[in-house]
């Protein structure tokens, strides 16, 4: 029995890099883009992001929640000069790019796929770590299997096209894309760069309760949910050892994915809230959660670069950074709700974040010890020459006085 959707989307996230030394100037140019406007949250507008998040992740990543309405409407009315002094002391900034209408796409020339594009968003850290999460969702079908192409052929949206021969042909029609260079196109002008990863794929899909219920168990759709997982086409051959899967699920009906190609959840529409709250969640606070480990790996693999480095100037700002990072930005945990703190954690060790940390202390630690020992060793010599100055000093005084 094919399996059936009841609800669903993908987030397809892009990140860059902004020269630090520019970063100014990107928060210009954003600002000076019409089609783009400051995202702030609000705790009544926003209250499932601001009661997830501990108040250190929330003074890291949502600062604007501390705003009152006066702060909100004066920054909001602020040129774009005084804008850029302000928001580049911001850890982080959200924006959001206005898309007038539902942009609708079609995926292919036969038995096509459409699909809408209803909204943009960009997050930017001050270090020069960015993101670009595009939001779609597939229109007038409810096969699974037409998910799956959707999401292994978008993916490579960014790839340039000679690579994407060796995949189906990919044609996408709309009001405001004609091809798959468009797309491109949009995330270069967003970004100022270009590369040849794959988009980080972050999809959400509630099937229909006849797939998956009492009487038809998780295991009957297991192999179209590893598919899900690796991001692999409905017609792929599953080959897989599904004892290296990284999933989770505390629930019945709720399965969680988690790789370095991108995040899943797979849930049966038997439960209401499989359907109503968590979708909200999984694009919120589950979102967010990935992005924050995301930026962890990100900013730890600039900081190893940093440290690989002979020129002291640029490891003594590393050294400034990695302590700035480990009190600020290493969270052990980022929620008091006990299943985010588990999602937290899987993301932790899907981008191997500590032991990119713990790498990178130990090379902290060397240039710490190799620090203190040159000053052990000055401090030395300095104490050996004020001696060696006093005796000699005392020798001269014997004699003078001989002498006299």
């Amino acid at each position: 029995m094919e399996l059936k959707i009841k609800y669903q989307y993908t987030d397809y996230i892009y990140p860059f890099f902004i020269q630090k030394a520019n970063y100014e100037k990107y928060l210009m140019k954003i600002l000076k883009d019409k089609r783009f406007k400051i995202k702030l949250f609000e705790k009544q507008k926003d209250n499932g992001v601001y009661t997830y998040f501990n108040p250190n992740v929330r003074a890291y990543m949502f600062q604007s929640f501390e705003f009152d309405k006066k702060e909100t409407k004066d920054l909001l009315e602020l040129s774009n000069e005084m804008k850029v002094k302000l928001l580049k002391k911001m850890p982080c900034t959200f924006f959001e790019y206005n898309v007038a209408e539902d942009v609708a796409g079609k995926l292919g020339d036969e038995s096509s796929i459409m699909f809408k594009m209803p909204s943009f968003e960009l997050i930017c850290f001050n270090t020069g770590i960015c993101f670009l999460k595009i939001k779609t969702y597939l229109e007038g079908t409810d096969k699974f299997s037409d998910l799956l192409n959707f999401n292994y052929k978008f993916r490579d949206c960014n790839l340039e096209d000679a690579h994407l021969k060796k995949y189906e042909n990919i044609k996408i029609q709309t009001d405001m894309f004609e091809s798959i260079s468009e797309i491109k196109n949009l995330i270069i002008d967003i970004t100022g760069q270009a590369t040849d990863d794959n988009l980080f794929t972050y999809s959400y899909a509630c099937i229909d309760s006849e797939n998956w219920n009492n009487q038809n168990n998780f295991e009957g759709i297991q192999n179209e949910y590893l598919k899900f997982s690796n991001i692999l086409p409905s017609s792929y051959n599953l080959n897989l050892n599904q004892d290296e899967l990284k999933a989770h699920s505390k629930w019945e009906y709720i399965r969680f994915g988690f790789s370095k190609l991108g995040g899943v959840t797979l849930s049966s529409g038997i439960e209401p809230f499989n359907y109503t709250r968590l979708p909200v969640m999984y694009e919120n606070e589950y979102l967010y959660t990935m992005v924050l480990s995301m930026y962890q790996k990100l900013y730890l693999n600039m900081l190893e670069v940093k440290f690989n480095s002979r020129n002291k100037n640029i490891l003594k700002q590393a050294r400034k950074e990695f302590a700035d990072f480990t009190k600020r930005v290493y969270f052990k945990d980022i929620t008091n709700n006990v299943d985010g703190n588990i999602i937290y954690d899987k993301w932790q060790k899907c981008f191997e974040i500590e032991n990119l940390y713990n790498n990178i202390k130990t090379k902290y630690d060397v240039i710490y010890k190799d620090e203190d020992i040159k000053k052990i060793t000055r401090t030395n010599n300095a104490l050996w020459i004020i001696i060696l100055l006093t005796l000699l000093l005392g020798w001269f005084n014997l004699l003078v006085i001989a002498y006299r």
